[in-house]
């Protein structure tokens, strides 16, 4: 598997450079390995790729791209894929439908689901973490009658949201995987695969809060409505925002608006812009020009306590530990 997508990120070198990753010994617990880094051209931040030794492979990213961009994927593993969105929007068109993918969506794949085309939009963080169990580990779940119901057929490709209480662990965990730093130690590869394998038992172990869905068909006034709404909230994040202002620009009414952005995003406009202007204050706190005051002041809070709050509810620390 390591190998299959190496090969697809190194036939797009405008976007994707290799990055060596600290040597590991893989006879000595250590996994496979491919880095990556985004090019300035293209954006910023990093991905890499690490394949234990029972097969299973963890794939993590943070990144900005600097221009919304699309691309299709034709060639898949004989694997069971789970991808877990923690910052950023996407989305992902197969088979005539499409489905738009927020922070805190599962993507679930069981094998080769034909084609599938992704759209990254620009100028926004993009975080997630995504595991690929091989064939032998689902033959053996199926077998122990083990397998979770939601999986599908083969060549299922699918979104779901957790339920609430383990939708957080997952974020947690998927926050935790992202800030490890693997180095050529055994004591980093077994940080790393032990993290992995819980966040594999609690993906496997989660319980839709509403039934697993195929990519469901998206008309083009609810994929424009919804990329306008989209590029104002990321444009103007500082700003006092609306949701009637909101949807007058984006060319709709304010219930549809609401309705679809939740359909789409997996939560409410609110929530969502929250959660955006959080991730601006930690990148404002972490240039270290800023203090928490003037963070707070700066995503548009007029008291420290109450953004100390919101980002603690977002990060799961306070502002004042980042700088």
């Amino acid at each position: 598997m390591l190998d299959t997508y190496g090969r697809d990120l190194d036939a797009r070198p405008s976007r994707f450079a290799p990055a060596p990753l600290p040597p590991a010994d893989p006879a000595r617990g250590g996994p496979r390995a491919h880095g990556y880094r985004i090019p300035p051209p293209a954006g910023s931040g990093w991905t890499d790729m690490h394949e234990f030794g029972n097969g299973l492979l963890i794939t993590r990213l943070r990144c900005r791209f600097r221009q919304a961009f699309e691309e299709e994927q034709t060639r898949f593993p004989d694997n069971v894929r789970l991808g877990l969105l923690l910052e950023g929007t996407g989305a992902l068109a197969h088979a005539g439908g499409e489905s738009s993918v927020g922070a805190g969506s599962v993507v679930a794949r069981l094998a080769d689901p034909g084609p599938v085309r992704n759209r990254i939009p620009g100028g926004q963080a993009q975080a997630g973490v995504a595991l690929d169990m091989p064939r032998a580990m689902l033959d053996t779940l199926q077998a122990q009658g083990l397998a979770p119901p939601w999986l599908g057929r083969e060549g299922a490709l699918f979104v779901f949201r957790p339920d609430p209480r383990t939708g957080a662990e997952l974020c947690r965990l998927g926050r935790r995987l992202l800030g490890l730093r693997p180095g050529g130690s055994l004591l980093a590869a077994l940080a790393l695969e032990s993290l992995s394998l819980d966040m594999l038992l609690r993906l496997l172990s989660a319980h839709p809060s509403s039934p697993a869905r195929g990519l469901a068909p998206a008309s083009r006034r609810d994929r424009d409505t919804l990329d306008a709404a989209l590029d104002i909230l990321h444009a103007e994040w500082d700003q006092p925002l609306t949701i009637a202002a909101l949807a007058r620009r984006a060319g709709t009414n304010e219930c549809y608006l609401k309705m679809r952005f939740r359909q789409h995003t997996g939560q409410t406009i609110a929530a969502y812009l929250r959660s955006l202007r959080m991730r601006h204050a930690r990148d404002l706190l972490e240039s270290r020009r800023y203090t928490v005051q003037e963070t707070a002041q700066l995503c548009g809070y007029l008291h420290a306590g109450k953004f100390s709050q919101a980002f603690r509810r977002e990060f799961g620390c306070p502002p004042s530990s980042v700088r």
